[in-house]
């Protein structure tokens, strides 16, 4: 998250490839400056293409926008 004041809001959605979210009403709020990563530690990782939809909110604080960057690193 690379805004200046404004939190992300991870999670929440009715499906997700990240069981920590897993039910519709968890979320995790990642704070400005924040980083959260999630790994595959087996052969299987997580297949983006099927498993998208990780949902990504603004958790309405402050004025500014919310600004933030999604890296997906793994094999086709």
């Amino acid at each position: 998250n690379t805004s200046v004041e404004a939190s992300l809001l991870i999670g929440g959605a009715g499906t997700t490839p990240v069981d920590l979210f897993a039910d519709p009403a968890d979320a995790f709020k990642l704070r400005p400056g924040g980083v959260f990563l999630t790994t595959a530690p087996d052969a299987n990782g997580i297949l983006l293409t099927t498993n998208k939809n990780l949902k990504l909110a603004h958790d309405g604080m402050g004025t500014s926008s919310l600004v933030y960057e999604i890296i997906a690193i793994g094999v086709d």
